[in-house]
């Protein structure tokens, strides 16, 4: 079992790199800049990240207990179209000639994620990875922006996402319970009672499925390196970077019974799990002597609606350090609160993980307009 989930894992990553390979721009004529990057940067993208894990998390009605595990979350992020790096290396290359006064444009993407999110844990015989998160979703951005003084760029956003998280099995959600295979829905019996609080979930094969709505904006100071000279010989002029961001941003994310049909929460699930969720995030990024792109992010997220003995809050904290000329890099990463894995929402985790992360996040990049 461990051999086979290894070799999946790695095969998925390396269709995840591949996919966005895809999406990046053919390699141009050598850069002159020298902290050139030819990676396609989208904003506010989900990164890959693949990690081992030591958490603590206390379960309903039992102790404290400590767990080592290997997780990856493979976003594959496919950009189906954007035109986001267009329009902001067309307003840079009429700003910088004084061809207008700086103004407020507008671009969008759309990308599409076929998610996946495994956990396998390294103590248990075999090392098995129990109900994987198959997490597809949609996502819409809208980017509004302008360059300012002192090479500045301030960014705007607002995205939507629609999406799905479940983990493929077909049991009861709760221990004791079996479906009643003579009626045509199968339901499970018996009930569960109207006071769900500390009824254990079904991790072996319990059905987790929700369908989602999220609405998010982001805002993003940015640090431009000064315009450099361009010389008179004939010559290309030099690309311009960022080399500094700050991020804070804002999301809510909506559960609601029978949305998209058969896929949505149902009303046991969501009175526990808690159906209204409200993230406030930041983050800072920078350039250093050893990585292209060294960022400390986190967030914090109210969860309404769980059930007493749920947690009705997380949070994270995470430092990276993505690698130069590549989407790869290392982090480390402490999560606390209602865990983020299917049927796991039930414990209130303690992870500390360190691993391996493959982002599309990164530097903005203006690429003058090349003569002939």
């Amino acid at each position: 079992m461990k051999t086979f989930a290894l070799t999946a894992i790695t095969a998925t990553l390396c269709l995840a790199a591949s996919g966005s390979a895809a999406a990046q721009e053919q390699a141009p004529e050598k850069a002159t800049h020298p902290d050139y990057d030819r990676r396609q940067v989208v904003p506010f993208l989900d990164a890959t990240y693949v990690a081992f894990a030591r958490a603590r998390r206390a379960s309903p009605g039992a102790s404290d207990d400590t767990e080592v595990t290997f997780e990856a979350d493979i976003v594959p992020n496919f950009v189906i179209r954007q035109t986001f790096f267009d329009v902001i290396e067309e307003e840079d290359v009429s700003v910088r000639a004084r061809e207008k006064a700086p103004e407020f444009r507008f671009a969008w993407s759309l990308v599409g994620v076929p998610m996946v999110r495994l956990r396998m844990f390294v103590n248990d015989t075999s090392s098995p990875v129990r109900t994987p998160s198959y997490m597809p979703k949609g996502t819409v951005q809208l980017f509004l922006f302008k360059l300012g003084t002192n090479d500045r760029l301030n960014l705007f956003n607002l995205q939507g996402t629609v999406g799905h998280h479940s983990n493929g099995q077909d049991g009861c959600l709760f221990v004791g319970q079996v479906r009643d295979e003579t009626q045509d829905d199968s339901p499970c019996v018996p009930e569960a009672p109207a006071d769900k609080t500390f009824i254990p979930v079904n991790r072996k094969d319990g059905s987790f499925s929700t369908n989602y709505v999220q609405i998010g904006a982001r805002y993003r100071n940015i640090a431009l390196d000064p315009p450099a000279p361009v010389s008179g010989n004939g010559s290309q002029p030099p690309d311009r970077t960022s080399r500094r961001d700050a991020t804070i941003g804002v999301d809510v994310e909506l559960n609601p019974e029978g949305f998209l049909g058969g896929g949505g929460i149902d009303a046991d699930l969501s009175e526990r799990y808690g159906k209204t969720r409200l993230s406030l995030l930041g983050g800072m990024a920078w350039r250093s002597r050893v990585c292209h792109r060294l960022e400390t992010k986190g967030f914090i997220k109210r969860i309404f609606g769980t059930g007493d003995d749920v947690a009705g809050w997380a949070g994270s904290a995470e430092l990276q350090c993505l690698f130069r000329e590549t989407n790869w890099g290392a982090f480390v990463r402490y999560f606390a609160g209602q865990d983020y894995y299917n049927l796991a929402f039930q414990d209130d985790a303690r992870r500390l993980q360190f691993g391996m992360t493959y982002s599309q996040e990164g530097f903005l990049r203006f690429r003058p307009r090349r003569t002939p």
